[in-house]
């Protein structure tokens, strides 16, 4: 008579690889985030810096051959709790079932009257209150933290923190987190609810790598519909708005889903500590351009 809710992370676009033995994640050496499995290519890419490595056949901390590319949804976490439990009602809450006005609700309904287990993404990690949901689980918390964006970390702190809290509002009550890097800062810290202590060694990394806060960080994406034209145009960007004081120019890369809609999609990370400089250059380089160019367009996405 006890209710559960279990947790998917799917912040992360683009599948990427972990060692099962050691749980280690190949990571970028320029921006320390995880590297994005592109599988058609046989490479591991940086989002950002657009770094390329062939995907590993062997661990290099560890030595195990157990590499594998990671990604789960909520779609599969529903079919293996039906299999495992097949008497429980199992209802599944996430951008596919709450499309239409009123859905939020019509699930929740269906949960708190007949449902057993709940299964969703970020939806479910707030602002829940059900008194009989006695146990909150996180499943495969690897695919949060090892989203390729700098972010990844902070997110996942910030969403097993939250989803601890659905559990035992109204007596006893349990939070597991599923994954293969339990010393991992974020889930020692949300274990522990100790934010501060997060914080501290976050804003440390950020500042040795130069994301936000330390620095100011901007997107400039060009979009079209031949591949080729995008990273071209985006390389020469790149080249007009080098040398600004402050700033490093990063990429071009491909966003994390490079094609959407038939249209290719890459883009710059320009980190800098002179915004101004930045927003003056791109108005007087780059935007002439852009505006004559009527086979691309750009998208600026500034404190993205």
């Amino acid at each position: 008579k006890e209710k559960s809710v279990l947790f998917v992370n799917r912040r992360g676009s683009g599948a990427f690889v972990l060692c099962r033995s050691c749980g280690t994640v190949p990571r970028c050496p320029r921006c320390t985030v995880s590297l994005a499995s592109h599988g058609g290519e046989g490479l591991l890419r940086c989002h950002y810096c657009d770094y390329q490595t062939i995907v590993p056949q062997i661990c290099a901390e560890c030595g195990s051959s157990e590499i594998h590319e990671y990604g789960v949804g909520t779609e599969r976490v529903v079919e293996e709790v039906r299999a495992i439990i097949p008497q429980a009602h199992v209802v599944r809450m996430d951008s596919d079932t709450t499309t239409r006005v009123g859905d939020h609700a019509r699930v929740l309904t269906e949960f708190e009257e007949a449902g057993d287990v709940l299964v969703g993404t970020q939806m479910v990690a707030k602002g829940l209150d059900f008194p009989t949901v006695t146990l909150a689980a996180v499943v495969a918390a690897d695919i949060g933290l090892n989203a390729p964006d700098f972010r990844a970390s902070e997110r996942a702190f910030s969403v097993i923190s939250q989803l601890c809290g659905r559990s035992g509002r109204a007596g006893p009550g349990e939070a597991i987190v599923q994954t293969f890097s339990p010393q991992h800062p974020a889930i020692v810290a949300a274990a522990a609810h100790d934010y501060e202590r997060f914080a501290k060694g976050e804003l440390d990394q950020r500042a040795a790598t130069g994301f936000p806060p330390a620095r100011r960080l901007v997107y400039l994406g060009v979009i079209s519909r031949n591949s080729e034209l995008a990273l071209s145009t985006a390389r020469r960007y790149g080249e007009l708005l080098s040398g600004i004081a402050g700033t490093d120019v990063l990429g071009p890369a491909p966003y994390p889903i490079a094609r959407l809609n038939r249209e290719w999609r890459y883009r710059l990370a320009i980190a800098t500590l002179k915004p101004a400089l930045v927003r003056a250059a791109i108005r007087e380089r780059v935007l002439p351009h852009a505006r004559s160019d009527a086979h691309t367009r750009v998208a600026i996405n500034v404190d993205p």
